[in-house]
């Protein structure tokens, strides 16, 4: 073969090896996302109690500050 054969062969192997770490990447990418979708989807439940015990805690508040109030009268 001659001196373009060699060339035309490197330069498939890089697109070959573009590919592939281009592809790699794109599936590390997905990944990520994935778990992330995860952590959010299974932290909901977690941040709905969290919201839920906030409320109590406020309406306990509210509650002992408006008989505090009254009684002050």
């Amino acid at each position: 073969m001659s001196h373009e054969g060699i060339e035309k062969k490197s330069h498939t192997q890089r697109r070959v090896f573009a590919v592939i770490v281009g592809g790699f990447f794109l599936l590390l990418v997905f990944m990520n996302t994935v778990l992330v979708v995860q952590m959010a989807f299974f932290k909901i439940p977690q941040i709905q109690k969290s919201i839920q015990e906030v409320r109590d805690v406020t309406e306990q508040t509210l509650y002992r500050v408006s008989a505090q109030a009254q009684r002050s009268r």
